[in-house]
């Protein structure tokens, strides 16, 4: 079938509404067809990924300030992925230029009517989708999140696709839009306690990077699996492998049964028991061979108020170690509410550095090893331990959020 387009599409795609929508219009038509999509989609919501100097790069930048300069509107909500810097202004070692860059790309999305909210978890501050909703997310945690969780409709895309879509209020409809590509091709059954975070991120991580194609269903989660878990298992398997969407039973909107998640069809079943996670921890944690810490990162994806209400129990009353760095990381908004909630005293009392806005995998992190002299680090996201190691060279320990926190204030992996 071709590709259907009304009057609207059309006089998009012949630069009626501004150079920019023509440009947004004309990718978005050709990746429907790429695709072989027959229809163009309304979204919701847009999520960008492209809002940081990461990301972006000079080339990136130069084009986003085009776009605001020709005073295109945004079409859609649209709220902006983690950028470099962080939002308050803390000075966490960035060069002026990276700075610079920063401010001017949040500027131009701004000017465009983008939410300046720089983060990786647009569905805790505000841009929540409802079952069945399509939007055009990137940010693969986010995607997972909203796909699987959630129950909304999204592919995973890049900077380029989601602006396009933010400025069209359009999407392809191929891929995860679509119900028979949402059906589960392989089950795993989790056959080990869920006692913390990282139980559930290494699920997600041993499936992804064994079946990183498969669209996986997962029994054994606890129907009560709290979000921020939840959460862990979509950073992990967005990882390690393409996956866009997974299937929980009993938890995602989709997957009440097993049988209704594979669509009717007899799928392959694998089994993850304690040997499994035991090999997904090891790997996770090979790069670092010593016991020294100097910096502890936490909070990726972005933490939420349960998370930081257990960290502020946590470290009631201690203090990192004079010559190690302790990183939370979570949406500005939500460290506001903390803040006059109380939340925050015990962590700034200990010594905990708050940051908002940005994460040590969005942020320009070689710039701050090198101002910071950081050579050995720990961390409970399945994402930081598999990218940091091997983007930035930093040696990296990989553990429960206890595990960092006692590495915070002794400045030692699991003496």
């Amino acid at each position: 079938m071709s590709l259907v387009l009304n009057d609207l599409h059309k006089r998009m795609l012949d630069g009626g509404l501004g150079e920019p929508v023509r440009q947004g219009m004309e990718l978005t038509v050709e990746l429907a067809k790429f695709w072989g999509a027959d229809t163009l989609i309304p979204v919701r919501s847009v999520h960008v990924v492209g809002a940081g100097v990461k990301t972006a790069r000079r080339a990136g930048m130069k084009y986003i300030r085009w776009v605001a300069d020709q005073e295109a509107k945004l079409r859609t909500l649209c709220t902006l992925n983690p950028s470099a810097t962080d939002q308050t202004g803390i000075d966490i070692g960035l060069t002026p230029e990276t700075v610079s860059q920063q401010e001017e790309i949040t500027s131009s999305f701004k000017r465009m009517g983008a939410i300046e909210c720089h983060t990786c978890t647009p569905y805790l501050i505000g841009n929540l989708p409802r079952y069945g909703e399509h939007l055009a997310w990137g940010e693969s945690s986010a995607v997972l999140y909203a796909n699987s969780v959630l129950g909304a409709r999204t592919n995973r895309e890049g900077a380029p696709s989601a602006l396009a879509s933010a400025l069209t209020g359009l999407t392809a409809g191929y891929g995860m839009h679509l119900k028979e590509n949402r059906r589960a091709s392989i089950h795993i059954h989790i056959d080990y306690p869920l006692e913390n975070v990282t139980d559930f991120a290494c699920a997600g991580y041993y499936l992804a990077k064994h079946y990183p194609d498969a669209l996986p269903v997962f029994t054994g989660f606890p129907e009560n699996s709290p979000a921020y878990a939840l959460k862990a298992v979509c950073a992990s398997l967005g990882s390690s492998g393409s996956v866009s969407m997974f299937h929980a039973v009993g938890i995602t909107p989709e997957a009440p049964t097993l049988e209704a998640a594979a669509g009717g069809r007899r799928i392959d079943s694998v089994k993850m028991g304690r040997k499994e996670k035991e090999e997904t921890l090891q790997f996770l944690g090979r790069t670092n061979e010593s016991n020294d810490v100097d910096c502890v990162f936490i909070g990726c994806p972005h933490l939420d108020f349960e998370e930081i209400a257990g960290l502020t129990e946590a470290l009631k009353g201690r203090k990192v170690k004079s010559d190690v760095s302790l990183w939370l990381f979570a949406a500005h908004s939500i460290w506001s509410t903390c803040e006059r909630s109380g939340l925050t005293k015990a962590l700034k009392d200990s010594g905990a550095l708050l940051v908002s806005g940005t994460c040590c995998v969005s942020t320009m992190l070689s710039e701050i090893i090198a101002s910071r002299g950081f050579k050995s680090a720990a961390t409970n996201s399945a994402k930081v331990a598999h990218y940091i190691p091997s983007t930035w060279s930093l040696k990296t320990h990989y553990g429960t959020t206890r595990d960092c926190i006692e590495a915070a204030v002794t400045g030692k992996w699991r003496v």
